[in-house]
């Protein structure tokens, strides 16, 4: 789903129709017995994970974090070294620990903006620009009183919250240093007990923290002479430093994870809005590095979709809005000039690969341009975030997809190009595309419809035109576990039960009958997104199935969409659970019953 965040006994006849088997395989000594896949091949299997994963799990922190009281001080100095238009991020992170609520402030690289989220739903409390600004090369000292289920904000001392402060989720919190690809430094970061005004964590970083390392000495010489501080990465207060590409052990932690349970592919989306926040000539590569490393390391192939317009690539009108970044950017050789960039540094023999000593022919091979074209955008159902897609027209994004899928076969002509997804069942506010005829909401296969219908407007006669701009259809499907739950989305195309094969059979099956109507009956599918959520019957969102109910939804995804011969790929999102508990491994990197369940399918756990 988008900016939210991503991953989560079958019938005889599935199994024939996928051509699989059951066949067991001993392994040597006393390993125990392991399958091959039960349905299709392990290629079939994927999840959906991403750069957001070095942060947002975040959360999961809580055993490395230190502990806070349930009303605390926390103060930092924070200096800026370069300015930016960039939405770059940077900041203190504290975490509530029961709700998992995740709160950033900071002073932002733009110089004269300071800014406090929500994380958890991905929401500004406040995103304010000080009349005077802030100067470049000035330690500013900045605070965060939380007391009584409020924070206060002080910069320098003058309060910068109202009096009564901005609410925070109850309950006590963790707290650690992030910074994210901004050109900031932070030192002398405390937590006290705001009532005992006893001292929980204090830490200076006189020198650079240990683990530090540069893989371009020279890039950094003129940072390394400010002295004092820490710059780039995330350190946990307790000086685990993850600067450059070591970057969280978390996230390796899930890496691991989802190659134990099988997991062929991962899909992750390079955010163009954090690799170049700055302007066209610069990029930061320290986080997309780490992940497509982590990712190779265990035999993963990573699936890399091309997001986010930055602040100064967008018109004018748009720049400096919150969601900017899914605005079409102003001009389109922008974009193909970044994808150019990045598919040169991640393809099989590019930079990277280069740099590491890889195989030639192991890189990044497929690449996603854009997301989600035909939604628009949606913030929030009871104060969480749902999703944000792409604000343009859909000539736009045909547009978009063109200069993009030129720019990849340019550099890498053996690499694949996916469409950005066909997001399915869409209020009429937010699709940028036609809705139904019932005038409430079009339908997944009517936007894989309008896609071709476009693209074929544009070369009359020429059915071999989809070549031109995408290799492989990518589409997304959910049975809007949060919102059919509580009757807020009924489907009008027919009625469902919950969860329901029926939908699956419904989606897949109309999707293909549109690339068939349109002459392109071999065209490949990958469904890139779909998920059922675990939460429970004491929760009010996501359809209450309950972590056994997950597992048992995650199979009738894979059986039915095994049917299909046209799907290569299902991505389950995501790989751990976020807001609406859809991982297959919890917060805590324990295992759910729907891992163990995608495990099974993939043959890594015996039957």
């Amino acid at each position: 789903m988008g900016s939210v965040l991503l991953l989560q006994a079958f019938a005889i006849l599935a199994v024939a129709c996928a051509g699989a088997g059951t066949q067991e395989v001993q392994n040597p000594g006393n390993s125990p017995k392991t399958s091959k896949p039960l349905i299709r091949d392990a290629e079939f299997y994927g999840v959906n994970t991403g750069i957001s994963a070095i942060f947002r799990i975040n959360r999961a922190w809580h055993q490395e974090m230190a502990s806070l009281p349930e009303n605390f001080t926390l103060e930092f100095r924070q200096k800026i070294l370069r300015t930016s238009e960039g939405t770059a991020t940077s900041g203190v992170t504290f975490v509530q620990s029961g709700g998992g609520a995740q709160y950033n402030l900071g002073i932002f690289p733009n110089k004269d903006r300071w800014v406090l989220t929500d994380s958890s739903i991905q929401s500004y409390l406040v995103s304010a620009y000080e009349p005077d600004g802030f100067e470049l090369g000035r330690w500013y000292a900045v605070k965060a009183e939380v007391i009584e289920e409020r924070i206060h904000v002080f910069i320098d001392g003058a309060r910068k919250s109202p009096a009564e402060g901005y609410p925070v989720d109850a309950g006590s919190g963790k707290a650690a240093l992030r910074v994210r690809g901004a050109h900031t430094l932070f030192d002398d970061v405390k937590v006290t007990d705001h009532r005992t005004g006893e001292v929980i964590l204090s830490e200076s970083f006189d020198v650079e923290p240990e683990g530090w390392t540069s893989d371009n000495p020279e890039a950094w010489d003129w940072l390394m002479d400010e002295g004092n501080g820490v710059y780039s990465g995330s350190v946990l207060l307790g000086r685990e430093a993850l600067t450059s590409r070591a970057i969280s052990k978390n996230m390796n932690d899930n890496f691991d994870k989802m190659a134990a349970a099988g997991a062929h592919t991962a899909r992750a989306m390079l955010h163009w809005n954090d690799i170049q926040p700055e302007g066209p000539e610069s990029y930061y590569w320290d986080s997309t590095d780490a992940l497509a490393i982590a990712a190779h390391d265990r035999g993963i192939e990573l699936v890399a979709g091309l997001v986010y317009a930055p602040n100064w690539a967008v018109s004018p009108e748009h720049r400096g809005e919150f969601d900017s970044y899914s605005y079409p950017p102003e001009k389109n050789e922008d974009y193909a000039r970044f994808v150019a960039e990045t598919v040169n540094r991640y393809k099989p023999g590019g930079e990277l690969a280069r740099e590491m000593g890889w195989p030639s022919d192991q890189g990044v091979k497929h690449y996603e341009i854009g997301h989600e074209f035909n939604v628009g955008k949606i913030y929030k159902s009871n104060d969480q975030l749902f999703f944000s897609g792409w604000q343009g027209t859909l000539q736009q994004y045909v547009d978009l997809l063109k200069a993009g899928r030129d720019a990849v076969k340019d550099v890498c002509p053996d690499c694949l190009v996916l469409n950005g997804a066909v997001a399915d069942a869409v209020p009429p506010a937010y699709a940028t595309s036609r809705v139904d005829p019932n005038g409430w909401r079009q339908y997944l296969w009517q936007g894989v419809e309008d896609l071709y219908e476009e693209i074929q407007a544009r070369h009359p006669g020429d059915p071999g035109v989809i070549d031109q701009y995408f290799d492989i259809l990518n589409i997304h499907t959910y049975q809007w576990f949060m919102l059919t739950a509580q009757g807020q989305l009924p489907d009008m195309y027919r009625q469902y039960s919950f969860p329901d094969p029926l939908w699956y059979r419904d989606r897949l099956a109309n999707v293909v009958e549109v690339t068939t109507r349109y002459g392109d009956d071999d065209r490949r599918v990958w469904l890139t997104e779909t998920t059922y959520a675990s939460s429970d019957n004491g929760d009010a969102y996501a359809g209450h199935l309950g972590e056994a109910g997950q597992a048992e939804a995650l199979n009738m995804i894979y059986r039915e969409a095994s049917q299909f011969p046209q799907i290569e790929k299902v991505f389950w999102w995501y790989a751990y659970d976020t807001n609406y508990k859809v991982g297959l491994v919890r917060e805590d990197f324990s295992v759910k019953p729907s891992y163990e369940a995608f495990s099974r399918l993939t043959g890594k756990s015996p039957r």
